[in-house]
């Protein structure tokens, strides 16, 4: 008898210390978090797609799938705290290569730690550069971003775009103005690198207008290669910086089941060995009409000859003529067809897209 009290004893004993350890372990329930994500694939062909010069094209399947996780805390000795996790794309792989090193699938996308106040928000971590952040949305949308955002002649590039090593400052909205700030490393395995960046939204009747500034100190063009004595050139090869600046300017406004949108870049750079600085603008406009569940885009974008020391160079211009049509099957998911012409190096390609997506 006197042992079976004991093992009740222990028994209640270790119960307890078991729920203790659960209320322990469940305090932080009380944070506001959620699952959120886009599941999005859709089927694109025409010449303009894997074309490798031969003018023939192929059927490309793009998997824009993601999921990530966001919350907020009100922490009982600090400010409201709140963050996010983003995974990649499926069509970005386990595992993508940067400057950065090799970026795990979860946080591929911006991922970051932050904190509120009155005067606006305060993050740390992975995210978009706020010129970027302006420049991808809505100017580079609907295939634009072919052209208007991702190529660019400038060797070594003019701006970056989703960084690691990032402190970024969003303000709140003070009247018909808000703004951010950010700076933040773009090679963070070498000295240097470093990148300063701004935005700014100002409300004004039915239209936004949008300025952006990015300024990169001795970004890496090349490598350096020290000499191993093992070759029979001996020669070392020097590491190439350059520092680089990226404006934009912007608008976008909507009359009633019309908008309109407008965007000019001005990119260059200017490099470390003594070779000719470098410039290329170029600049996105677009059209849109809503009708109940339906929704049409029309768009244009260009980037102009590449200068090289105040002189055009070869011609290194291109542009893009892109349409778009959604149906809206429900509030967050819509099915879109996509065709495109984009020209480069004189040559023009037809390409096109189906697909659908759905944010949750």
């Amino acid at each position: 008898m006197e042992n079976m009290f004991k093992r009740s004893v222990l028994g209640v004993a270790v119960a307890a210390a078991a729920m203790a350890s659960v209320a322990v372990q469940a305090a932080p329930a009380a944070a506001n978090y959620e699952l959120y994500g886009l599941a999005a694939v859709s089927v694109w062909g025409g010449e303009a797609e894997g074309n490798d010069g031969s003018g023939e094209g192929t059927l490309n399947v793009l998997n824009e799938s993601r999921f990530g996780l966001r919350g907020t805390l009100d922490l009982e000795k600090g400010p409201k705290m709140f963050w996010q996790m983003e995974a990649g794309d499926v069509g970005d792989g386990t595992s993508v290569k940067s400057d950065n090193g090799s970026i795990s699938w979860m946080g591929f996308r911006d991922s970051f730690i932050g904190f509120e106040f009155d005067a606006g928000k305060v993050r740390v971590g992975r995210m978009l550069t706020p010129a970027y952040q302006i420049l991808d949305w809505p100017y580079s949308g609907n295939k634009l971003g072919e052209v208007f955002d991702w190529t660019g002649a400038v060797e070594g590039g003019t701006n970056y775009d989703r960084q690691n090593d990032m402190v970024r400052f969003d303000s709140a909205q003070f009247g018909a103005v808000n703004f951010s700030v950010a700076a933040g490393k773009g090679n963070v395995t070498e000295d240097g690198n470093n990148w300063y960046g701004a935005s700014a939204s100002v409300k004004a009747g039915p239209a936004v207008f949008h300025l952006g500034y990015e300024l990169g100190v001795d970004r890496q063009v090349t490598k350096g290669v020290e000499d191993d004595k093992t070759t029979a050139a001996d020669e070392t090869v020097k590491r190439v910086g350059s520092d680089t600046e990226l404006f934009l300017v912007g608008f976008e406004a909507t009359f009633g089941a019309i908008g309109v949108q407008g965007a000019y870049k001005i990119a260059g750079a200017e490099y470390d060995n003594g070779a000719p600085d470098q410039d290329q603008n170029s600049y996105s406009v677009g059209v849109s009409y809503s009708m109940e569940d339906w929704k049409f885009s029309l768009g244009y974008a260009a980037q102009e000859d590449l200068e090289t020391g105040g002189v055009k160079s070869t011609p290194k211009s291109e542009d893009i003529v892109s349409f778009n049509a959604s149906y809206f099957i429900d509030p967050s998911a819509e099915v879109f067809f996509r065709p495109y012409q984009i020209t480069r190096g004189g040559e023009s390609m037809f390409g096109a897209g189906v697909g659908i997506s759905y944010n949750f």
